[in-house]
């Protein structure tokens, strides 16, 4: 199979029958059954690359870093701060855009412990990697860009000058960059060299100040009155000896509690194997720190050059961090409390960058962080939120990821990367002792094997294993210039039901100034808040087209590691068309002075030229949610489906999921099909939704009495977007997952939920997200009590009764389906008992799902 679509005719003698093949994972790319899709805006359900090379590695180098220029073809920005070899005095810094860096607000008019300017370069408002010690009140915090890599990249250091303009200080926000500070002052000024500053007179009289800053560092520069200077910068990657002195710095804390895991594992009796391997599960192991209150160290993902970078890097013998826990590494001044997982709510914008390869999945948690109850729903315990107590005082947590379609609890310790005693992954940026970020990374990191791997996860991906919901990608839609209009009222529907819609893979090679500005890197992702349509009124002697000219598709776009001054183009904080548009301004609630949250509003077109890849993750946070472990046999032939037998009108997410397999990531071309009872059109019921839901309907009862429930016909086949099944497309996809959003009317009852595949032999997950319950009340028990739910047009059953009955059966391999026939009948079912998995939107957020076997959903 290769990269395009092709098409054979299927088995079953119909002509408008086609089989497809199809390797990707883009939606726009398959033959849809709708442009509009399923889901309508009407009484519908409501629902909330390449590998980076690891700059570790890199040789020793120096960089001139002279102020970071944007690309010719740009318009050169101005630059609104003294510095970086521009002449100027300690008293006549341009005052610009002051931001809070604390709570991120305006500092109009506000007593603030520091002062942060917006100088008008590309992200630069808010820090990546950490934060500068010991912020004074009334300090500025200038921003420096810095060109990093040939100009390939942007880091930034800070300028901190107190209230009297007569201390400064330094700071290196990189966390694998070395800082080498050149100041030249006038010899009218009057200065004194601080702290680890070097000052040589120069035979003019003027001074040569000079200060080395390693990655993350604070530093005291100079003290005195300035009249003139001049400056520089050089960028470096930190040397070979300054990474074994950082990695040697966290051997006496790792040695201690290794030996402390060795006395206890000698204790229960247990011995080394070959390569000095203990063969203790970490579940195992785990429990026994808990019981002897010893400090938990995941020998499964021990902190080690493996863990970071796989076997075959690893065997270079090269260390590249230290490993170390936040109780080691959190600078004393800063560590008012014992480190956490949760110690505050989550927001989007304390969200740390990562530089162990996992920008796409820490991204993804800066998403996630839109809501608390996302973020919670990952630290779910198998034994409940009192044992989770327990093993974070050994140091030791649990993260629930769907692995696979399946929801699994990983273990991990609190040994994370850093360098010079810096955190190397993501981190809350307000909070160094919270450490929800780290850890979710780390066992994100360590269900893939290693860190460097999570460099080929975008932020779509990480959010399907996140949430346990599919997503769908539209890449070529959005740089189809005649599908724009059309992907915007789909991604403009998708944000009215609640869905996390993405803008990612970011043109990075535009030399437009407003897209350099916002100074996005590889692997950043921005959700999408809000996205509106503005039509000019109608008036007399106005063509269409000029009409057409007056329409605004404007989007709410939030990027979590930048800011919302970061946008210069049409509709930015300023943009004179926020007053020119007063009902524009309302409706889309705009304020110039609203708090810095990392939000814009940008035009489509702007939207278009500045990403080249867009998605969105259906979540169904209100659903019941269903998970079928099975396996198919020879023939691609499953060993489970899924009939389904309701009594009223109900919503259903189908997905249809397997487990990479291999080190190359193998996957199965797979796909989902739902087939219900075939009635002849003679029968079949009128569309009206009157009629559909009156179950006393005469023409109701006489379609079923005439049908036969073994006679199926296929009504639904997945493809590449969840939205667009096609009624008979069969499209095997080599893609982790398949899914499609479907309406189930009890007059085709029943259904079956059939998964395939061309493989002789898979594993797979089948899911099943149901706006009713499934259980054993059974079909017509009479009518349960109902709790009520924002945009549901059925009421929610409670606990004690269902709509829905739920079997699991295996069908004969000669059933005609499996032959590509989009008509065929049941002649032989098996029950069959499987694993599965229960979650209830009416349960607390930290319950983890049930797990039962049986032949049905009980």
């Amino acid at each position: 199979m290769g990269n395009g679509v092709s098409s054979t005719k299927g088995k079953s003698g119909n002509n408008n029958i086609v089989t497809t093949h199809f390797n990707g994972g883009d939606a726009s790319l398959t033959t849809s059954a709708s442009l509009k899709g399923i889901l309508k805006n009407g009484d519908e359900t409501k629902t909330n690359g390449k590998n980076n090379t690891n700059p570790l590695q890199g040789q020793q180098r120096s960089v001139l870093a002279s102020p970071f220029r944007p690309a010719s073809a740009a318009e050169l920005l101005p630059a609104t701060y003294n510095g970086n070899l521009f002449h100027g005095t300690g008293t006549s810094r341009q005052t610009v855009d002051l931001i809070d860096h604390y709570n991120l607000s305006s500092t109009v008019e506000k007593n603030l412990p520091a002062r942060m300017y917006n100088s008008q370069w590309r992200g630069c408002v808010r820090f990546k990697n950490g934060s500068p010690l010991l912020l004074r009140g009334g300090d500025d915090v200038i921003p420096i860009p810095l060109c990093t890599d040939g100009g390939g990249g942007v880091v930034f250091c800070y300028r901190i000058i107190s209230v009297d303009g007569r201390l400064w200080r330094f700071y290196n926000d990189t966390a694998t960059y070395e800082l080498e500070v050149v100041c030249v002052f006038s010899a009218n000024s009057k200065i004194e060299a601080l702290g680890l500053t070097t000052l040589r007179e120069r035979s003019d009289g003027r001074a040569e100040v000079r200060l080395v800053l390693h990655p993350g560092d604070t530093q005291e520069f100079i003290y005195g009155d300035v009249e003139r200077y001049e400056e520089d910068i050089r960028l470096r990657h930190v040397s070979r000896a300054f990474i074994d002195a950082s990695a040697r710095a966290c051997e006496p804390f790792l040695k201690d509690e290794k030996a402390s895991i060795c006395a206890l594992l000698s204790r229960r009796g247990k011995k080394t194997g070959p390569g000095n391997n203990w063969n203790v599960p970490s579940e195992e192991l785990l429990r026994w720190c808990v019981e002897e209150q010893v400090p938990f160290l995941d020998l499964e993902f021990p902190p080690n050059l493996f863990s970071l970078v796989g076997k075959e890097q690893s065997t270079q013998k090269k260390v590249l961090c230290g490993w170390c826990k936040p109780k080691n590494y959190i600078p004393t001044e800063a560590l008012v409390d014992e480190p956490r997982v949760l110690r505050s709510s989550p927001q989007p914008m304390t969200v740390g960058v990562s530089l162990t390869g996992g920008q796409g999945v820490v991204g993804a948690l800066a998403i996630l962080a839109e809501d608390y109850f996302a973020v919670e729903r990952l630290f779910r315990h198998p034994m409940g939120s009192a044992a989770a107590v327990e093993e974070e005082r050994v140091d030791a947590s649990r993260v629930t990821l769907c692995k696979g379609g399946w929801w699994i609890s990983t273990v991990v310790d609190h040994y994370f990367p850093v360098l010079n005693m810096k955190l190397l992954t993501g981190k809350c940026i307000s909070d160094p002792a919270e450490l929800w970020v780290s850890v979710v990374e780390k066992a994100y990191a360590k269900l893939h094997g290693n860190y460097t791997n999570l460099a080929e996860t975008d932020a779509l991906q990480a959010l399907q294993e996140l949430t346990g919901y599919p997503t769908c990608r539209w890449d070529s839609m959005l740089r189809d210039a005649s599908s724009h209009e059309e992907l915007f009222d789909k991604l403009c529907r998708f944000c009215e039901l609640g869905f996390i819609v993405v803008l990612d893979r970011p043109n990075l090679t535009s030399g437009k100034r407003s897209l350099q500005r916002l100074g996005l890197q590889e692997g950043n992702a921005c959700v999408v808040l809000s996205m509106k349509m503005f039509r000019p009124l109608p008036s007399n002697g106005v063509s269409g087209q000029l009409q057409q000219q007056g329409i605004h598709r404007l989007v709410r776009v939030r990027n979590p590691f930048g800011s919302s001054r970061d946008w210069v183009g049409d509709w930015n904080l300023w943009d004179p068309a926020w007053k020119t548009n007063p009902l524009i301004a309302a409706q889309c609630g705009h304020d110039k002075e609203c708090a810095e949250d990392g939000s814009f509003w940008m035009e489509w077109r702007d939207v278009v030229c500045c990403f080249h890849g867009c998605g969105a993750c259906f979540t169904h946070n209100l659903f019941y949610e269903y998970r079928v472990a099975g396996q198919c046999g020879k023939g691609g032939v499953p060993g489970c489906v899924i009939k389904l037998e309701v009594s009223r009108r109900m919503y259903i997410l189908g997905m249809l999921q397997q487990e990479v397999r291999g080190v190359e990531g193998m996957l199965q071309p797979i796909l989902l099909q739902l087939s219900r009872r075939y009635v002849p059109e003679a029968t079949q019921m009128p569309s009206s939704v009157d009629a559909l839901h009156n179950e006393a309907n005469t023409k109701s009862q006489q379609s079923l009495k005439r049908s036969d429930a073994r006679k199926q016909e296929v009504v639904l086949n997945s493809t590449a977007d969840c939205d667009c099944p096609s009624p008979d497309l069969l499209t095997f996809r080599a893609s982790s997952q398949v899914s499609f959003i479907c309406e189930l009317l009890p007059e085709y009852s029943p259904y079956y939920l059939i998964p395939r595949t061309t493989s002789d032999e898979m594993a797979y997950v089948l899911g099943l997200f149901t706006s009713v319950p499934c259980g054993r009340g059974g079909v017509g028990d009479g009518a349960p009590a109902t709790r009520s739910a924002p945009g549901l047009s059925t009421p929610l059953p409670t606990a004690g009764g269902s709509f829905a009955q739920a079997k699991f059966m295996r069908l004969s391999s000669k059933t005609r389906v499996f032959s590509n026939s989009l008509r065929f009948e049941v002649k032989s079912e098996t029950p069959v008992k499987c694993r599965y998995q229960v979650s209830s939107p009416t349960a607390s957020p930290l319950t983890f799902p049930s797990k039962f076997t049986d032949n049905c959903i009980r």
